[in-house]
C-alpha cells in the first residue's frame, strides 16, 4: 500500500457485494499499513481490477460511504482519544471508508478484454488493484483497430438508472477523450448525448 497512485496497487479489499456486478470495497485504513491510499486514489471513475483464478474483473468506482462509529455518541467518554488508541487501538480502527465498485467487463489469461458480463464473481477478501492509464486505454481499446476507443458496457451502466449512472459515464468518456485525443470529439459528442438524455429524463 502506498499513496503514490502505483498502478497494481491493492486499494482495499472486497467486504461484500450487492449483486453479481456490485462489490463493497473497505478502503485500506492507516491500521493496515504506513501509507494507505489518498482520497484521489479511491476517486469515483477510478478503474480497479478484482482477480478471479485466472481472469480479472475490471470495475469501476461508483460510490463512497464513510463509516463511523462516533456518530451519534455525543455522551462524555472514559478515556481521553489518545489514551483509547494506545490502550484499545482497534476502537479507533472501526471507522472505514467504503467504496462501491461496478463490474463492467473482464480481462482474460491471455490479456484480452472483454466488455460483456463476466459470468465469475469475486469473493470476499478478493483485493482491488489499480489500472494504469495505460491499462484502462488497452481495456477500452476495440479489437479490430489499436487507435479506436470502444465503451461496450456503456449500455448496462446506463441500465442501471438513477443519478449515479449519467454522471459516472460521463466522467469515463471524458477521461477516455483524454486516452484517445484522435476520438475526442466523437467521445464529446456521445458524453454531450449522455448529459442531455439524463436531463430529458429529469424533466419528464
Amino acid at each position: 500500500m502506498g499513496g503514490d497512485n502505483t498502478p497494481g496497487r491493492s486499494i482495499g479489499k472486497v467486504v461484500k457485494s450487492n449483486s453479481h456486478t456490485d462489490y463493497v470495497v473497505q478502503v485500506y485504513g492507516s491500521a493496515d499499513g504506513p501509507e494507505p491510499p489518498s482520497p484521489a486514489e479511491y476517486a469515483v471513475g477510478t478503474f480497479v481490477t478484482l482477480e478471479v483464478e485466472l481472469v480479472r474483473l475490471v470495475g469501476v468506482l461508483y460510490d463512497t460511504i464513510l463509516l463511523n462509529p462516533d456518530y451519534g455518541s455525543l455522551g462524555p467518554r472514559l478515556s481521553p482519544r489518545d489514551e483509547v488508541a494506545v490502550f484499545s487501538p482497534d476502537y479507533l480502527d472501526e471507522k472505514a471508508t467504503l467504496v462501491g465498485v461496478l463490474v463492467v467487463g473482464e480481462i482474460d489469461a491471455e490479456g484480452r478484454p472483454s466488455h460483456s458480463l463476466p459470468p465469475l464473481a469475486a469473493q470476499v477478501g478478493t483485493e482491488a488493484c489499480l489500472l494504469s492509464e495505460a491499462e484502462v486505454r488497452a481495456f477500452h481499446t476495440a479489437p479490430d483497430d489499436p487507435t479506436r476507443p470502444r465503451v461496450g458496457y456503456l449500455p448496462r451502466l446506463m441500465a442501471r438508472g438513477g443519478d449515479i449512472a449519467p454522471g459516472l459515464a460521463q466522467l469515463i468518456l471524458a477521461r477516455l477523450a483524454r486516452l484517445f485525443p484522435e476520438h475526442a470529439r466523437v467521445l464529446g459528442v456521445l458524453r454531450d448525448n449522455v448529459a442531455f438524455r439524463s436531463t430529458v429524463d429529469v424533466l419528464r
